[in-house]
């Protein structure tokens, strides 16, 4: 099982037979008409240059979190305490980070404030999103219980009204209990849909149904454990079927509820991911199998596909630019569009000795030029 490291999103028991392969590759044509996403994450912990940012469209600040004090070396096996949703870099309320004090200096946090207010100044000068990232390696473990998400929805709610265009849940435990609490695992693997469920409503209810919801797993969130894609398993497999299944069943919009599902396609060594690889890295094959896997739960343009340019968290191996380039190229009339760990992460590859930011941002170039 992956054990992402603490900068890279990383993000159930699964029901019914695998859906039966596709006998060919869908295209975006068949059933979506709207705009490719070039979104990119954006490390708050780390400084950013808006003027590399060109390339995207969506830009995640990352990270809100549950816990107040994230742990990136050990994940606490907490619950949420109730009180708030932090941003991480101050470790405090981010409604309180977010309050526009009159004079601003009167609010303690506005050093961090000043910085995410100007990348949501950026993005709507320049026409892209600007998206919450919520949760991260560093979260706690157990999320949060079932009588929460109300509670939960509301500081959402209350966050959106303040500024941004969405939240995208990143919550990479879900599955930590699977052997050691089959109730605790049971319940963590659908509390991410029952949070979708409700904000969903909320946002409905509130005239703000435009705000985006993404989800983001691993890249073996709809796959089932039997290797019906080729696929070794995972600890995390199905995910997102429970996730999907939750969602479709619970909601007045279906599947709909989800704007878009992040696959972070990496940091796992394609040969511990699929039986059959030879290579380090992800191939075309690999890719068709998770959009295959995906299609019986989300249409075909929710998927957004992940990509980390450099090195890696676990085992992670790059195929390089130009294999990423040819990537890209054959996903984009396919799919709904692509995403990038991180805009300003600065690992340098020894490939081409820069950093996986500069190899992010030539990328979303790359493919909003397609």
């Amino acid at each position: 099982e992956p054990a992402p490291a603490p900068t890279a999103p990383t993000q159930r028991p699964t029901s019914g037979a695998p859906a039966p392969r596709p006998t060919s590759r869908p295209t975006r044509e068949e059933g979506h008409e709207g705009d490719f996403v070039v979104a990119g994450y954006v490390e708050n912990w780390k400084t950013w240059d808006t003027g590399d940012l060109d390339g995207y469209n969506t830009l995640l600040y990352s990270f809100l979190t549950l816990d107040p004090q994230p742990n990136p070396d050990q994940p606490r096996d907490l619950r949420w305490d109730g009180v708030a949703i932090y941003e991480s870099m101050t470790r405090a309320d981010v409604l309180d980070v977010m309050d526009a004090t009159e004079p601003l200096y009167e609010n303690p946090h506005n050093w961090q404030r000043q910085k995410i207010v100007g990348l949501m100044d950026f993005c709507a000068a320049t026409g892209k999103r600007f998206v919450w990232a919520f949760g991260g390696w560093s979260d706690l473990k157990r999320t949060i219980a079932d009588d929460q998400v109300d509670a939960l929805v509301d500081q959402l709610v209350a966050l959106l009204k303040l500024g941004g265009d969405g939240i995208d849940f990143d919550w990479e435990h879900l599955s930590d209990a699977k052997d050691s609490d089959p109730a605790l695992y049971a319940q963590q693997r659908v509390v991410v849909g029952k949070v979708i469920v409700a904000l969903k409503d909320a946002l409905v209810a509130e005239g703000m149904d435009d705000a985006i919801i993404s989800y983001t797993p691993r890249y073996n969130a709809f796959f089932t454990s039997d290797g019906a894609f080729g696929n070794a398993p995972i600890r995390t497999d199905g995910e997102g079927i429970d996730v999907l299944n939750y969602v479709s069943e619970h909601s007045t919009f279906g599947a709909d509820a989800i704007d878009y599902v992040h696959y972070m396609m990496y940091d796992i060594d394609a040969r511990e991911g699929f039986a059959e690889a030879t290579e380090g890295y992800f191939v075309e094959e690999h890719y068709d199998a998770v959009i295959e896997s995906s299609l019986p739960y989300i249409d075909v343009s929710k998927i957004v596909m992940g990509f980390e340019p450099g090195p890696q968290a676990y085992t992670g191996k790059w195929g390089g630019e130009e294999h990423d380039r040819a990537t890209i190229a054959l996903l984009r009339p396919v799919i709904g569009g692509v995403m990038f760990w991180a805009v300003n992460d600065v690992k340098v590859s020894p490939q081409n000795g820069r950093t996986v930011g500069q190899n992010s941002n030539a990328l979303a170039a790359y493919a909003a030029g397609l």
